[in-house]
């Protein structure tokens, strides 16, 4: 079963965190939602390409076709941790680090 991975332009970023994820969760994936940065989509996330596009085969899609369902044209947000850096403030979340101190005042 083929699942996303870097392939394509720029514009197919977004797709690329999809693999830091497995190895790093709580940072890349959260980190970068929480600084704004995350782009691909729920719908995209931990799929495979017959189920982003709707077909019975898994076969590699033509190039820039999953950029329309799985790259939002805005970044995604959410908050996670006070203590790290983030593009709003996240005073309500939790700390990850024992002894953080809060990133926003």
């Amino acid at each position: 079963m083929k699942s996303l991975n870097c392939i394509g332009s720029m514009y197919q970023f977004c797709l690329c965190l999809e693999a830091r994820e497995k190895s790093f969760p709580h940072i890349s994936v959260n980190l970068t939602l929480q600084l704004g940065e995350w782009y691909l989509t729920s719908k995209c996330k931990s799929s495979t390409f017959a189920k982003i596009l709707g077909k019975k085969t898994d076969e590699s899609p033509e190039f820039g076709a999953l950029i329309e369902p799985c790259c939002s044209a805005q970044p995604l947000f959410k908050c996670y941790y006070s203590d790290k850096p983030s593009k709003k403030p996240c005073k309500d979340s939790p700390k990850i680090d024992k002894a953080g101190k809060p990133f926003w005042k």
